[in-house]
């Protein structure tokens, strides 16, 4: 059966249940998955839990990301009490034995997910640690499993191959590392993984029943969506396809049918989700420029690229978990959202089953800890909106100023002077200035952007 066309298997409901997420009713699944000793941790009377018994944050930036989480769960059990300082809506429930709370953010970057775990920690007092799932963008290049392809999954494992801040990008020496127990759970997946004839990734894709109307955007979009594109070959129009708007294929980069040997079946469907262990970098913008990409995944030494990192990572252990949606170009298209939401919500579950459910349920944030949580979300949103002052009065990112120019080509745009012999001969000589001189809006950049280009591809 392929990826994502098996429903979800709920027990019959009693007559005048409510629907998922009532705060009446408590929905079990039972996607017949092995037996778990710390299943019994989750048969708790509805009544009787607490806050203090959830040990586990699981943090979604989009609603896309969100939904995945909440068909992940086991169990989804009833709502709690609040305070009045905390504005979060929370999803509560259980996956293998272990009682999680899932919320959203309101906004991407920092801010909103350093405001979302302060007021988490304060609710649930006995978190242990948190994951940030959703989706990313990825830099395509090469690592042990392969090139990084739009449907993989990228955790961050590592804390000690990126160099200080740039652009503002962090990479995770600035961060609180995973904890050791996420780490060995991780790893001791991986072994499970490597060894078994069927992939449990997959087995989880299919608990999102995507024949259902609301649930079609998270289907395997196909290899043929898979689309990379020459670094220098920017999409004109974010509002249209790369069909719609045109894209030449002759730009896409060929690769090679066996980078994706054994993932996909042969009637299409999914058999197997590819893992890249590395660095992800987060920080107060969307990567949308391939030359700014390759330049700060070269510098960072990253693997991906997301905005939401940073908040939630400062102080508090947690686990970055990233579906790969786009490479990080002009080229993303919110359509491959879903699917690189599901495989991201998929890992995550996974990883549940090799955690031990006695040493979460044993467990409590320290004080001093908490009040450095609360005291980093002030911090982050104070020295994020100074940055975005600085930002504004900084020199500009010459690099993005071109990738934006260059979109504004139009076909032959800049011809009549990189076809002129003056320009030729300036080409062959060396340490000579070429001064564009005009009026406002006439159109120097965008030419200046040409010119970038025909020197880029002659070099």
């Amino acid at each position: 059966m392929s990826a994502g066309q098996q429903g979800i298997k709920r027990k019959a409901q009693p007559e005048g249940s409510s629907p998922v997420g009532h705060d009446k009713k408590k929905i079990k699944i039972d996607d017949g998955e092995e037996d778990n000793p710390g299943l019994e941790q989750s048969k708790i009377r509805d009544d009787a839990r607490t806050h203090d018994d959830y040990t586990v944050a699981w943090i979604c930036a989009l609603e896309v990301e969100q939904i995945a989480a909440i068909l992940m769960l086991d169990e989804e059990h009833p709502r709690l009490p609040q305070p009045q300082t905390d504005h979060n809506a929370y999803t509560l429930g259980s996956i293998f034995g272990l009682n999680v709370v899932i919320a959203g953010l309101l906004g991407a970057g920092n801010i909103s997910a350093a405001i979302v775990v302060a007021q988490m920690v304060n609710t649930f007092p006995r978190l242990r640690f948190s994951r940030l799932v959703g989706i990313g963008g990825g830099v395509p290049v090469r690592t042990d499993e392969g090139y990084i392809q739009l449907g993989h999954v990228v955790p961050l494992y590592s804390t000690t191959t990126a160099r200080p801040t740039q652009e503002n990008f962090e990479g995770p020496d600035s961060w609180l590392p995973p904890p050791n127990v996420l780490l060995n759970a991780a790893r001791q997946m991986s072994i499970v993984r490597q060894l078994a004839p069927t992939d449990s990734l997959v087995a989880h894709l299919q608990r999102i029943d995507t024949s259902r109307r609301q649930l079609r955007r998270y289907r395997y979009p196909g290899v043929q969506e898979d689309r990379l594109y020459q670094p220098d070959y920017v999409h004109l129009d974010r509002a249209t396809s790369c069909s719609q708007c045109g894209c030449d294929s002759k730009k896409m980069i060929a690769r090679d049918p066996e980078d994706r040997d054994g993932e996909i079946g042969a009637d299409g469907s999914v058999e197997y989700i590819v893992v890249h262990r590395g660095t992800i970098a987060g920080g107060e913008k969307v990567m949308r420029y391939d030359i700014e990409r390759d330049l700060l995944a070269r510098d960072l030494e990253v693997l991906c690229f997301k905005m939401e990192a940073a908040g939630a990572l400062n102080d508090f252990p947690c686990l970055v978990i990233r579906g790969i949606s786009d490479y990080s170009d002009s080229h993303k298209n919110d359509k491959r959202h879903g699917y690189a939401a599901a495989v991201a919500a998929a890992f995550a579950r996974e990883l549940f089953k090799h955690m031990p459910v006695d040493e979460m349920t044993q467990c409590k944030i320290p004080e001093s800890v908490l009040k450095q949580i609360a005291a980093d979300s002030r911090f982050v949103t104070s020295t994020t909106r100074k940055a975005k002052v600085f930002e504004w009065l900084a020199p500009p990112d010459f690099s993005t100023n071109y990738s934006q120019a260059y979109a504004l080509h139009h076909p032959g745009t800049g011809r009549w002077l990189l076809e002129s012999e003056r320009y030729q001969q300036w080409k062959s000589l060396k340490d000579v200035v070429l001064w564009l001189h005009g009026g406002s809006g006439c159109g120097k950049t965008v030419l200046s952007s040409a010119i970038i280009t025909d020197l880029l591809a002659a070099s």
